[in-house]
């Protein structure tokens, strides 16, 4: 259950990264990319996690 909730914890927090980069570096292309691949990382390791735990 404790992973579960940590996978989607994870899932929220990728989200907010890549919305927060896409806000903060709209118009410059590298660290726009360095902070998407950050946060679509964290992203997909709550998928797993999630899926991992799932019922």
């Amino acid at each position: 259950m404790i992973g579960y909730y940590t996978g989607r914890f994870l899932q929220l927090a990728g989200l907010i990264i890549v919305a927060e980069t896409l806000i903060m570096f709209f118009g410059r292309m590298m660290p726009l990319l360095k902070g998407s691949l950050a946060g679509v990382l964290v992203f997909y390791l709550g998928y797993f996690l999630a899926r991992k735990f799932s019922a």
